[in-house]
């Protein structure tokens, strides 16, 4: 079914691939245009969204998710880190949301001893040889963030290209004193040897594995093999992304989760 937005835009399929359009259309260059706009005037908001331990209650951090102008279709983050790859322009929303996300977060008071804020990185970006390192963790003192309360979340929307430099850069941030997090384990881009060479403090388990896993004996299976892999081998904590329903989490938490993060707890805010 269509979508309708405010502005200049007009029908566009919800299933539409932005990364399939020619460069060269008009509309590409409408995207292009409205794009631009967003990244020089910085119109990026953040929703939080919290990360609650399955065994107290409490929450123990928050999520920063970027979003365009709800006017326009760049709202839905999907479209958003499409264009922005099409132009080549990823390092730039990347480093804008970093800095959006925590600006928001020390506007509502989130930086505090107890929580700790996620922030989300694209992993290409992390295999670019211009990459600034030492950007973020000047945010995070300019705003008054402790770096052992930030979490940098890799998600990997495309196929990293070099897999030795983003490791070096993992590496690099982790000596700094940030956790890392790998994301949406069990999508199709992430793998198991992100974490067997990120040795990440954190990991994600994508929500298509939490989805309805109460009602699935083989989910619960790989679902436990992974927690009990996550927890033995790499000594992470583990994050089940997307819970829903009670039964969800009754059962992610039967099968050894640390943490979880949902609409059962707390829509993004």
């Amino acid at each position: 079914m269509p979508i309708k937005r405010k502005g200049t835009w007009h029908m566009i399929s919800e299933i539409t691939l932005i990364s399939g359009i020619d460069p060269k259309s008009k509309i590409m260059n409408r995207f292009e245009e409205e794009f631009k706009k967003i990244l020089n005037n910085k119109l990026i908001s953040t929703k939080f969204q919290p990360i609650v331990c399955l065994t107290t209650g409490d929450i123990v951090g928050y999520e920063a998710l970027s979003r365009g102008p709800e006017t326009s279709i760049f709202e839905n983050p999907l479209y958003l880190f499409d264009v922005a790859e099409k132009l080549k322009l990823l390092e730039n929303l990347d480093m804008l949301c970093r800095e959006k996300a925590i600006f928001h977060a020390n506007k509502l008071s989130l930086n505090t001893k107890v929580t700790k804020l996620f922030i989300n990185i694209d992993a290409a970006c992390l295999t670019y040889t211009n990459h600034n390192k030492g950007e973020t963790k000047s945010l995070i003192e300019k705003f008054g963030f402790k770096i052992d309360n930030i979490v940098l979340e890799i998600t990997e929307r495309t196929l990293i290209r070099d897999s030795n430099l983003f490791y070096q850069t993992l590496a690099y941030y982790q000596m700094q004193g940030f956790s890392i997090a790998i994301d949406d384990l069990g999508s199709g881009n992430t793998g198991l040897k992100h974490i067997s060479e990120a040795n990440p403090q954190i990991v994600k388990i994508d929500k298509s594995l939490v989805e309805n896993i109460n009602k699935s004996f083989k989910k619960q299976a790989v679902f436990k093999m992974i927690v009990d892999m996550c927890h033995k081998v790499f000594h992470s904590t583990v994050v089940a992304e997307g819970i829903e329903t009670v039964d969800e989490l009754i059962t992610v938490k039967e099968l050894g989760v640390d943490w979880g993060q949902g609409y059962i707890f707390s829509k993004p805010f």
